[in-house]
Formats: C-alpha cells, structure tokens, sequence
C-alpha cells in the first residue's frame, strides 16, 4: 500500500475569495445607491396621464432600502400631500368611491370657466375625483427589475475576472 501526500497552498484560493467578495459588496452597494435614484428618474420620464406643471412632485419622490429579516425591501415614497390620490385615485376612483365638495376659503366663491366657454361663479361643485396613475407602485416595480437586471450583469462581469 502507498500513499501519495499532495501539499495544497490554499492561500491563493482564499485570496481570490477574498477579492471576489469585495467586487460583489461594492458591486451592491453601487447597484443600491443607483436603485434609489432611479424612481425619480422614472417618475419624470414616464408620466402616465399626470402632467407635473412644477417638478415639485418629482423631486419628492424618494426610493429607499429598508433592511428585514428576509432580505431587503426597495421602498419608493412621496411626501407630497396630493401623493396618494394622484397615485391611488381620488373621489369616485379612490378608496371612498363617491365624490366630495370643493368649497371656497374664507366663505368666498369659486370661479372658473365651464366648457361651454361661460363663467361660473358657486360656493361649492361635487368633485367626481382624479382617476389613478400609479406612478409610485410603476416606479417601485421599474427599480426592482432594474436592479435586479444590473446585478446580475455585474455578477456575470466580476465572475469573468476571478
């Protein structure tokens, strides 16, 4: 009976794990810092039936990552006040499903031009509501395929080198 004894140097080995690990962590947290920028950049290049007339409502919208015990949730968020009407529906598109009064400030009135180009001046009009245009859930559901794209390309890229 013989035995043949192989010497193994597994620092080289370790050394390219090593490496390989820290381009994929710096792979993720570059992927993430781009996936929360995205959603803004979504937001202002695929309106859907909203037309932004200050910006202000792009500006506000946020994507985030907030850490769970499964993994990592991508979070897009907007503080604007008019947010969630524009992104849910409002009135009769909304949760509530019925139209609400618009009253005038300070007990005035409210005036405007009705379509047949004559003006109207009331207290108060029923408002049937906006229709919703999903901006936020598209914007969320953009980054996530997104960023799952890119990480996969960057894997296949650094899994190239090593």
């Amino acid at each position: 009976m013989s035995v043949v004894g192989v010497r193994l140097d597994a620092s080289r080995a370790i050394e390219a794990t090593s490496r390989f690990l820290e381009s994929h962590a710096r792979m993720l947290r570059s992927n993430a810092e781009d996936a929360t920028n995205f959603p803004q950049r979504h937001v202002r290049q695929h309106p859907r039936g909203y037309k932004h007339r200050t910006g202000k409502t792009i500006q506000a919208t946020k994507g985030t990552f907030v850490k769970t015990r499964k993994g990592v949730l991508i979070r897009v968020k907007n503080t604007r006040k008019h947010a969630r009407a524009l992104d849910g529906g409002s009135g009769l598109y909304g949760s509530r499903g019925a139209k609400y009064p618009i009253r005038a400030k300070g007990g005035g009135a409210l005036k405007f031009t009705a379509r047949d180009g004559r003006e109207v001046i009331v207290r108060q009009v029923m408002h049937p509501g906006i229709k919703p245009t999903h901006f936020l859930f598209n914007a969320t559901q953009a980054t996530g395929r997104v960023f799952v794209a890119n990480v996969h390309a960057d894997m296949a890229r650094i899994a190239r080198r090593f």
